[in-house]
């Protein structure tokens, strides 16, 4: 436990090799979804990783804590789940075939356009936190350290962040 705690690589990498596929099991079965269940199991020891220092000596079997992990990391899929607003760009097919790249990247640089004028008319807390959250994938817990708030106040910034953004681009869409 002590090289867990001090971040040994070949230590974590053993961690790694001997719990991931058990991990993964557990994930995918409660998911039903096996790339969500490989982006959770990455998830679990990122988190594992940082919280090693938090390790005792006399921890004898790390399993139920990877376990646990694990499973706060599938809590906080749901719960990010319904909240989750996605904005997918439909590009048309033509004849069997998608567009050419270069229409392609037209509509996605337009979509891009349109995400930037709706995130324009959000509040600058608001779009901060989107920023932290979505653009530098920053954690609920690092975002409230950044922003100066706890972590319920950061969630439902965000909520009502996304909500509100998902607002704008269907009122953009309508018009």
């Amino acid at each position: 436990m002590t090289a867990l705690r001090q971040r040994d690589a070949e230590a974590f990498a053993g961690v790694y090799r001997r719990h991931a596929p058990d991990l993964f099991r557990y994930l995918v079965t409660h998911l039903r979804d096996q790339p969500t269940a490989e982006d959770l199991t990455s998830e679990t020891f990122v988190r594992a990783l940082r919280g090693a220092v938090t390790l005792r000596d006399s921890t004898e079997d790390i399993r139920p804590w990877l376990v646990r992990i694990a499973h706060n990391v599938l809590i906080d899929h749901w719960k990010a789940a319904r909240t989750r607003h996605e904005i997918v760009a439909v590009i048309p097919e033509t004849e069997g075939a998608l567009l050419p790249d270069l229409a392609t990247t037209v509509v996605e640089a337009s979509e891009r356009r349109r995400v930037v004028a709706c995130l324009d008319q959000l509040s600058e807390e608001q779009r901060e936190c989107l920023r932290l959250r979505f653009l530098h994938e920053r954690s609920v817990a690092e975002t409230a350290r950044t922003l100066g708030r706890n972590r319920a106040a950061v969630r439902a910034l965000q909520y009502r962040a996304v909500r509100r953004l998902a607002e704008l681009m269907a009122d953009e869409e309508a018009t």
